[in-house]
């Protein structure tokens, strides 16, 4: 399954516009799990980064 939704995002057959994404990079990892706490709702994702 999740091949087949990566795939429906590439070929733009699945709208990921409405993800409302957050980054940060791994030394501000604190930052991030505040921001995720605060922020813990449908579509809206932290992602840190190295």
């Amino acid at each position: 399954m999740p091949i087949r939704l990566a795939a429906l995002a590439r070929s733009g057959l699945l709208d990921l516009g409405q993800f409302d994404v957050t980054e940060f990079t791994l030394d501000d990892a604190p930052a991030a799990v505040a921001h995720a706490a605060e922020h813990a709702e449908p579509f809206h994702l932290t992602v840190i980064r190295p």
